[in-house]
């Protein structure tokens, strides 16, 4: 009897153990299946809050350069204001020339003759020159 029993024994044993490697296969894969979906929920959650934060900064950064812009369009309006407008250069024209010639000769210097005309110095200076050139 004790052969009868280590027999079915023998045989049980060859029967349960492929039965238990796969019962113990199937639940370590139904294990590692749920591990893998629990990891890539975390990682879409994860990258799901990297592009909120990244979607923010870019709104930031469109309301800072949108602020910059109108910022220097002001600056450029200040700036067209501000900015004097060229004065129109005296010349020396036939009226000023006649009235610096009859200062000169009357003797006034020529820093005299420019303040007086509000013409520059270079030019009273010349035409001192051009009227001792001509002889006058």
């Amino acid at each position: 009897m004790n052969t009868a029993i280590n027999m079915a024994l023998q045989i049980a044993f060859a029967n349960i153990i492929p039965l238990g490697l796969t019962a113990l296969s199937v639940v370590i894969s139904v294990v590692l299946f749920a591990l893998a979906k629990r990891n890539m929920a975390k990682s879409a959650r994860q990258a799901s809050e990297r592009y909120r934060v990244i979607a923010e900064n870019c709104r930031r950064l469109e309301d800072l350069i949108l602020g910059m812009g109108n910022r220097l369009k002001e600056a450029e309006e200040r700036a067209a204001v501000l900015v004097a407008p060229p004065t129109a250069r005296s010349s020396l024209n036939m009226n000023k020339r006649a009235q610096a010639t009859k200062m000169l000769w009357r003797g006034d210097r020529p820093d005299q003759i420019a303040a007086a005309l509000c013409l520059p110095q270079n030019e009273i200076d010349l035409l001192l020159k051009v009227q001792k050139a001509a002889g006058g």
